[in-house]
């Protein structure tokens, strides 16, 4: 079968186009197709990429050992030797098609039975030459050699291979019967296939899932031409091929109008006004590549003060200051969060991200100054492995940052500390106190394991008496027997009242105490609403973990599961309370609907529907109070004291709290009802 422009004349036809435009050759163009056709579409054999040109313009048809020019019903028509084309003309050699702006010659050599003797004035290849071609089509072939032809891979697991000159169909796909398997899952079984047909290659797509591509447009079927791109899933193929005969076509072609563009174009050179802000424009855009956007920006500025209308100054001014706004607001947010202001860096990034949604260095800041809140927060508990995992992310994002590098040196150096406290606790279990002296020396004095070292060094050297007591009682505490803990703390001071390690441990015991029962009280607040009430049971959960540096304390086990579980209940509180403002704002509610909001806000400040919508409701308020009250004072100037008092009401039933024009229209009230 042979795909649709496949020539079939009879004749031995060569043609060709020259397109020019505003007296420059832009495209010459083989007519290798018996429907040629001349467009704005990039299905189009010559695309005439204008506004003014239409998606199908028109197309040359050959027939009959003949060319002739048909239109396509185009908007703008087309012009053939100065004459519109209604329906089809005959095409010469040397015959010039207006299809504004462009200007195309058209070129041919043949031996059809159209052609007079005036014509071969023209011809690529004469009558004699063209007679000898057929009485020796082999022997020229031969001598010319075979058509040369490949398909090399320049993308995908299959990259650097190359198939030449194969013979018969080339199929490509997963299955191992193709010609090509491509080990790809974006790539169908039999995915297409590529033959040759009268010096002509064709390409197919055999119903694949996931779509040919040639030059970026999905195809079923189309011819190649050569040095196109074929995409096959995450595979990029170059096929080329050279033809001799039409090598020489070409050759001989350019050799036609070689001379006569480079003459022209020497001559629209000499009369082209110079641009002098073309280079200023040029240098702009260089400084913007370069990420220069200050010097960008003033490059552009130069421009516009002087000529305000260049759409392309104005554009790139625009992306400029832009760009400098970004860098800007970035800069802000990485001071502050270097100053630990992490609440003000966060705001900057919101800020920054509803005005360019697209900005990846605001999302990535954010998520960083995110990632350096937990660690934080896991700074503030204790918890080191936490933060060295938090800070650890957060310096793949930001590996120059100085903040980022001190906090993860003093987490690991916290992390090694708690762990060599632990080891030192472990071997004054099992007696050995040469071992625990040593790697509790070793403990730095910045540290906040620090002076719980030097209280194990303290009680090393001293060898207490009171050692399996004060054991005993730490491993009571540590399993949350508050009470065991205290009793033997008491029956250990009784024997020795100023030792500094049970007094240590009965004042933590103090210490810890009200939180825990503060953290204990706040598990009825599981089904509760009151958001304060909430927050202080998370707060101290929290002052729990900071109080308690022991990971293994049962203590911190009940902190850790409270504070997970009225953060759960803080989300239901905010979601049923967005519920309920949604459905109040939905009929019409918005001041009972503010409550709510406010309530969401409470759960969660950076609720940024709950804020637009309080904002709204806020300026609607005041402005509803302000329509009243001014109301008001036209009925109080007027004397119509009754309708006054009903407006200056009425200020009072929809204000707001915190309303500036409530106390206003109250002392209005108080005037009028004296």
């Amino acid at each position: 079968m042979v795909p649709a422009g496949t020539g079939t004349g009879t004749g031995i036809m060569t043609a060709a186009v020259i397109v020019t435009m505003q007296n420059k050759q832009v495209d010459k163009v083989v007519v290798d197709k018996d429907y040629f056709v001349l467009g704005r579409s990039r299905r189009c054999d010559v695309v005439l990429d204008d506004k003014n040109v239409s998606r199908e313009h028109a197309v040359i048809v050959h027939k009959h050992n003949a060319y002739e020019l048909q239109d396509r019903g185009s908007r703008n028509g087309t012009i053939l030797n100065g004459s519109p084309v209604s329906g089809s003309a005959p095409l010469r050699d040397g015959d010039r098609i207006s299809i504004p702006p462009y200007e195309l010659q058209f070129l041919e050599s043949g031996s059809g039975s159209t052609r007079g003797d005036d014509e071969e004035k023209t011809a690529f290849l004469d009558a004699g030459k063209e007679r000898q071609r057929k009485r020796s089509g082999r022997r020229r072939r031969a001598k010319a050699g075979p058509l040369r032809y490949s398909l090399v891979a320049l993308e995908g697991p299959l990259k650097g291979t190359s198939y030449a000159n194969w013979e018969g169909d080339l199929t490509l796909g997963r299955s191992d019967e193709n010609t090509v398997i491509m080990p790809d899952d974006a790539v169908s079984q039999a995915h297409a296939r590529m033959w040759e047909d009268d010096n002509l290659f064709f390409i197919e797509d055999l119903g694949s899932s996931n779509g040919t591509f040639v030059e970026g447009v999905r195809i079923h079927s189309t011819r190649l031409k050569k040095t196109q791109k074929i995409r096959i899933g995450s595979s990029t193929f170059l096929f080329t091929f050279e033809d001799p005969e039409k090598k020489k076509f070409m050759v001989m072609l350019t050799a036609l109008s070689t001379v006569f563009v480079i003459a022209l174009a020497l001559v629209v050179l000499m009369m082209m006004p110079e641009d002098r802000f073309e280079p200023i424009i040029e240098k702009g855009l260089q400084e913007l590549k370069r990420g220069k956007y200050a010097a960008a920006k003033e490059q552009f500025q130069k421009v516009v003060k002087e000529r305000p209308d260049d759409e392309t100054a104005v554009r790139y001014l625009k992306v400029a200051e832009a760009a400098i706004d970004e860098q800007t607001q970035i800069a802000a947010a990485k001071t502050a969060a270097e100053s630990e202001q992490y609440d003000e860096a966060l705001d900057i990034c919101y800020k920054l991200l509803r005005k360019y949604p697209k900005s990846n260095k605001a999302k990535e800041l954010e998520l960083i100054i995110k990632t350096v809140q937990e660690a934080g927060i896991a700074f503030d508990a204790n918890n080191w492995p936490d933060a060295v995992r938090y800070l650890k992310k957060a310096r793949a994002g930001y590996p120059n940052s100085d903040l980022l590098e001190r906090m993860s040196n003093k987490a690991q150096s916290e992390l090694t500390a708690q762990h060599n406290l632990a080891a030192a606790r472990e071997f004054v279990t099992r007696k050995q106190p040469d071992s625990a002296r040593e790697i509790l020396i070793a403990i730095p004095e910045d540290s906040v394991y620090y002076a719980e070292a030097q209280e194990g060094l303290h009680d090393i050297r001293s060898e207490d008496a009171l050692s399996d007591t004060i054991a005993e009682a730490r491993e009571a505490y540590r399993n949350g027997q508050i009470e065991d803990a205290l009793s033997l703390i008491n029956k250990g001071l009784e024997e020795s009242p100023v030792n500094s390690r049970l007094l240590a441990l009965k004042e933590h015991i103090a210490d810890v105490s009200p939180l825990l029962e503060s953290i204990r009280a706040s598990r009825a607040l599981l089904d509760s609403e009151d958001v304060d009430a909430i927050k202080a049971g998370l707060q101290a959960c929290r002052d729990l973990l900071k109080a308690e540096p022991d990971a293994e304390n049962k203590l911190r086990a009940e902190a850790d599961e409270s504070s997970m579980n009225l953060q759960l209940r803080l989300g239901e509180v905010e979601r049923d309370a967005m519920v309920r403002a949604r459905a109040l704002l939905a009929r019409d509610k918005a001041r009972e609907a503010y409550k709510y909001y406010l309530v969401v806000l409470k759960a969660n400040p950076g609720n940024e529907e709950a804020a637009g919508h309080v904002e709204r409701i806020k300026e609607e308020s005041a402005d509803n109070c302000r329509k009243h009250y001014q109301r008001g004072l036209v009925h109080a100037e007027l004397g119509q004291n009754d309708m006054a008092i009903e407006a200056f009401q009425q200020v009072l039933d929809n204000a707001l709290e915190g309303d500036n024009y409530y106390d206003r229209a109250k002392a209005k009230l108080d005037q009028l009802r004296r």
